[in-house]
């Protein structure tokens, strides 16, 4: 994941959000729960 320019987050087929691995790390909350969970690997 981190090699990405840029990754889109969705939930539900709705855009959440936007960014780099290191923004979506800081703002979005979905994206940390999904980049720890165990399925991430």
């Amino acid at each position: 994941m981190e090699m990405a320019e840029r990754i889109v987050v969705m939930d539900a087929g709705r855009i959440m959000d936007v960014g780099t691995h290191a923004e979506l790390l800081e703002r979005c909350p979905l994206y940390v729960a999904l980049y720890r969970s165990p399925a991430a690997g």
